[in-house]
């Protein structure tokens, strides 16, 4: 089985590194987003969690990749999870 050299690695990991930025600036984006929906429902006197939308959003993205539902559960169950702390604040 071959091995990969030095070179090889470090090029995957450029290209792993230029990936997680983009991940990181849409994780931005998504918690300004976050942010707008926090003060609407604050105004609106709405309560923080919906257990119904936080499961469709789960399925939703669960069908949108060919990564472990387990996998992608932990993400948005994390993402999720910070977005009703900031609107438990």
């Amino acid at each position: 089985m071959p091995s990969i050299n030095d070179k090889e690695l470090a090029e995957l990991r450029k290209q792993v590194d230029v990936i997680d930025k983009e991940v990181l600036r849409l994780l931005e984006n998504r918690y300004d987003l976050i942010r707008e929906i926090v003060k609407l429902k604050k105004r609106k006197k709405l309560p923080a969690r919906d257990i119904e939308r936080e499961a469709e959003i789960i399925r939703h993205k669960c069908k949108l990749t060919h990564l472990p539902p387990a996998f992608i559960e932990k993400i948005y169950r994390d993402i999720i999870d910070h977005a009703i702390e900031m609107q438990e604040r």
